[in-house]
């Protein structure tokens, strides 16, 4: 007697358009891996080629003249020179807004306002600041301090740069950024002195 054979279970075939989908996604993500690596090799070729170095910044003399102090008020002149070095060979910078303020013992004696400027590669920008000062009020504690340190021919300050700059390679400009600059402490003398130390400036970029 034959034995009965028992009918085998069909399997649907897989749908085209689940194979066509993964297909696509695998292709995908080839071309997205492929675009991170060159945009990558681009910035590594970048940079070994424009090797971008820090600015530094420092102050290389303060005179305070012309100064009165009475009744707790404050004239004086501060001449100060402030040098930024760009040592990158293919990076400029723009200035775009720069503020230069003398402070002593966290009080601001003068505010000054530098002209937006340019530099250049591998630069020495000197900026000359002069500012007069009247009648500026001061504490007394801090006016007592002040006359104390007078009398020793210099005086300890701060002097901080609040500025926007951009950065340029070949024909890119970047956005405004905000950088302070801090230089503490600067001692100024009241006296033209040839044996000024200059002080070297932190920054900080926002």
């Amino acid at each position: 007697m034959a034995n009965a054979t028992r009918p085998q279970g069909h399997r649907p075939p897989p749908a085209q358009g689940d194979g066509g989908l993964v297909r696509f996604l695998k292709l995908a993500l080839v071309v997205l891996l492929t675009v991170i690596i060159i945009l990558g090799l681009v910035v590594l070729i970048a940079w070994l080629v424009i090797r971008p170095k820090h600015v530094t910044f420092s102050v290389e003399d303060v005179y305070v003249y012309n100064y009165n102090l009475t009744h707790d008020r404050l004239d004086a002149t501060f001449d100060l020179t402030l040098a930024i070095n760009n040592r990158n060979r293919h990076v400029s910078f723009y200035y775009d807004f720069a503020e230069l303020s003398v402070k002593y013992e966290d009080n601001t004696l003068a505010v000054d306002t530098i002209p937006p400027f340019h530099q250049g590669h591998r630069n020495v920008t000197r900026l000359y600041v002069k500012r007069e000062v009247k009648g500026v009020a001061l504490r007394q504690p801090v006016s007592r301090n002040l006359r104390l340190e007078r009398t020793s021919g210099t005086v300890v300050l701060d002097v901080t740069v609040r500025s926007r700059v951009r950065y340029k390679v070949g024909a890119w400009k970047s956005r405004d950024r905000t950088v302070g600059i801090y230089c503490s402490p600067v001692l100024g003398h009241f006296n033209r002195s040839k044996n000024f130390k200059g002080t070297k400036c932190s920054i900080e970029i926002k």
